[in-house]
């Protein structure tokens, strides 16, 4: 697949939403209507294509919350009171972490030469988000396309790219087990509840980039878990370069 990004569709909102100059739509109270239509373009995105996908879902998340602009995104989404009333939405076919990568992904096709980043699956373009520096991210792009990388084989790239999180050193707590059990695909879901209330508590002494760095390898790893599931099952194959289906 190759193309150009053409320009976001423009939004025209059947009815006027609350906004103070400065603010974006729903940020400081929340606007069920302006949370519904949302839900609703979310719910009718049919695109069998992860990469797609995630454009069609990074746009419709941008251009009814956050002005069509990622760094408005990027500044405004932990206190934007009806995105985060979105992501809470039971009906919504989408977890926080997707719109999160799919907003961030979309972003991020933008960055790169239309032809590798399309050459790309959103499998690896969600890894790749791990790298913030452009030239840095860029080259690993490249490496990518021109070796024919897997997932698996790129998601070790990465990692060794990728420098610890601030702080690291400097006392902050190791990498929850749950952390490190879902980073082996092992078996995270055998903790008992007290267990999991101690590793929520440790997950309070990150940061907010370093626990959207933490989610951003779990739902990599996650990704993998599918892929080697599907391939188990006969459906698919690892998703390499191109086109991978939509994740359930």
């Amino acid at each position: 697949m190759s193309g150009s990004l053409e320009a976001a569709p423009t939004a025209s909102p059947a009815v006027t939403y609350t906004s103070l100059p400065g603010r974006c739509p729903g940020e400081l109270m929340l606007e069920h209507t302006l949370v519904d239509k949302a839900v609703a373009e979310l719910k009718q995105i049919k695109v069998h294509n992860g990469l797609e996908e995630a454009r069609a879902i990074g746009r419709c998340v941008l251009s009814h919350f956050f002005e069509g602009n990622v760094e408005v995104f990027r500044e405004k989404r932990g206190r934007h009171i009806s995105f985060r009333k979105l992501s809470d939405r039971r009906d919504l076919p989408y977890s926080y972490g997707k719109l999160y990568a799919a907003v961030m992904v979309t972003a991020q096709l933008e960055q790169l030469p239309s032809d590798i980043a399309w050459a790309l699956s959103f499998t690896h373009h969600r890894m790749l988000l791990r790298v913030k520096e452009l030239p840095t991210k860029l080259l690993l792009a490249q490496t990518a396309v021109e070796r024919k990388l897997s997932s698996r084989a790129f998601l070790a790239v990465v990692d060794e790219h990728v420098q610890p999180p601030a702080g690291a050193k400097r006392g902050r707590p190791a990498m929850p087990e749950v952390v490190k059990q879902l980073r082996k695909a092992s078996k995270v879901f055998e903790a008992d509840a007290l267990e999991l209330a101690d590793h929520r508590t440790l997950l309070d002494n990150f940061t907010e980039d370093e626990l959207e760095d933490i989610l951003g390898r779990a739902e990599a790893y996650m990704d993998l878990v599918r892929s080697a599931l599907s391939e188990q099952r006969g459906l698919t194959s690892d998703p390499v370069l191109g086109p991978e289906p939509a994740e359930a």
